[in-house]
């Protein structure tokens, strides 16, 4: 679904990204981590805690979609023409990217590392950089997967009434079930893409 977020009631809004927030060029847009992004997301922004609430869940489900693509470009703020409201941007450009690139990994770091981090770490990332208590992170978290759930159902159904989306549908399906264990991985098991 594409959705135009930068008309609002009749009026333009602004848009920056955080690859020109953090004095970057698009050559840096895989250099940094998701804690330098939550980060100026706090220093930039005018309602810190709604907006790190909505980062802490675009990352997650990043995570979850295995979306191996959100860069510094794919994160940014919209602001009013007098700057007295600046927020984050919805979710943009996500893709499920270990569908086509099987070894894909995360764009930027977390925790020091680009792997695909379970629950426990995603957690504890929106405590320490996110403004949540750790009801509120488990919340979100949960949330989210249940979302994921709902997405495999849908594409099940896409694939019924489209089978020549079947191969990409399939592969889709079977790396948010990886998510769905909950561990954390370096990429997707071998024993997986190989039948791809």
């Amino acid at each position: 679904m594409v959705e135009n977020f930068i008309f609002k009631e009749g009026k333009t809004l602004g848009f920056e990204e955080i690859l020109s927030l953090q004095d970057k060029n698009r050559n840096n847009k895989y250099d940094g981590s998701y804690e330098q992004v939550a980060k100026s997301i706090y220093q930039f922004t005018t309602h810190k805690k709604e907006s790190l609430t909505t980062y802490y869940k675009i990352v997650v489900m990043n995570y979850l979609l295995k979306n191996g693509d959100a860069h510094l470009k794919n994160f940014g703020l919209l602001y009013h023409d007098d700057f007295s409201y600046i927020w984050l941007s919805p979710a943009y450009d996500v893709v499920n990217t270990t569908s086509y690139i099987y070894q894909d990994k995360p764009a930027l770091m977390m925790h020091g590392k680009k792997v695909w981090f379970d629950k426990e770490s995603l957690v504890a990332f929106g405590i320490k950089h996110c403004l949540l208590t750790q009801k509120e992170a488990d919340t979100f978290y949960e949330e989210c997967v249940a979302a994921l759930k709902e997405s495999i159902a849908d594409i099940e159904n896409y694939i019924a009434e489209n089978p020549a989306f079947k191969t990409i549908g399939t592969r889709m399906i079977e790396s948010f079930k990886i998510s769905l264990n909950n561990q954390t991985i370096k990429e997707l098991p071998l024993e997986l893409t190989r039948t791809w």
